[in-house]
């Protein structure tokens, strides 16, 4: 599933779009997919042609993903370097020394990995894949510089057991007291003219909304609404593409600053 195709006029049967115009704009830009759970490998999958840094964030990454290389095995790209930041480096260290009475050191957990890779189809191109165990949220709001993102990944999601409970695309809190929602932070750190994608988790925007409510297709969702501009507050939102369904419709937004 591979967004990086000259595919003009998709079918009902395609797996994911995204058109000529998005793929362009995000090309060599840097993709947050924020809680990515087990998703990671759909991500990576789907952007790796297009995008120079994917940032797959999720409180508990380390616990989901084991620490060998993402793209270990893949013709395709090659590990040029493989830096672990947090906890892991003290661990590490370790691991280099000799067993001391035969018995190997302690478990470790890391806090954050990078990936580099060279891309053999591409000369002169690098793929970074970034994993961090660390709350979404947080990174978003302390990590994250001004119009530094071209595109925001957040499905798959709820605010029950199990899940983050964070609204990155909503305009007010689920119930009173709870923390504050993270579009002002979205449109803080996206480019001017940037990417979200959304299932309709945990948003309270209108358009989103239906979309998560609608009994169809992502495919249909997206034939409904190409085309059209939508108007939220100081933004444009108009469908470009869409990925396979989680909770709903997934969709691929080009979000303008009006």
């Amino acid at each position: 599933m591979n967004l990086d195709q000259r595919v003009e006029f998709p079918s009902p049967e395609s797996k994911a779009f995204l058109s000529v115009g998005a793929r362009d704009l995000i090309r060599d830009g840097s993709l947050l997919h924020a809680c990515v759970g087990l998703d990671y490998q759909a991500t990576i999958e789907t952007f790796h042609s297009l995008c120079a840094d994917l940032w797959l964030v999720d409180l508990h990454t380390f616990k989901k993903t084991a620490l060998l290389p993402l793209l270990l095995g893949q013709p395709r790209y090659e590990l040029v370097e493989q830096q672990f930041t947090g906890r892991f480096m003290v661990a590490s260290a370790r691991l280099r020394e000799p067993l001391v009475d035969g018995r190997a050191p302690p478990p470790f957990s890391a806090s954050r990995c990078t990936e580099i890779y060279r891309d053999r189809e591409v000369p002169g191109r690098l793929l970074r894949l970034h994993r961090l165990s660390q709350c979404a949220a947080d990174f978003l709001q302390t990590e994250c510089k001004p119009e530094s993102l071209t595109a925001i990944m957040h499905n798959g999601d709820s605010s029950g057991e199990g899940g983050s409970g964070l609204r990155f695309f909503s305009m007010a809190p689920e119930h009173e007291g709870d923390r504050p929602t993270l579009l002002g932070d979205v449109y803080r750190t996206l480019k001017p003219t940037g990417l979200i994608i959304s299932d309709g988790s945990n948003c309270d925007l209108p358009h989103l909304i239906k979309v998560r409510r609608a009994k169809c297709s992502s495919y249909e969702a997206w034939r409904d609404l190409e085309g059209r501009d939508l108007i939220c507050g100081a933004h444009r939102w108009s469908c470009v593409g869409w990925l396979p369904p989680r909770y709903g419709p997934t969709l691929i937004w080009k979000v303008t600053a009006a």
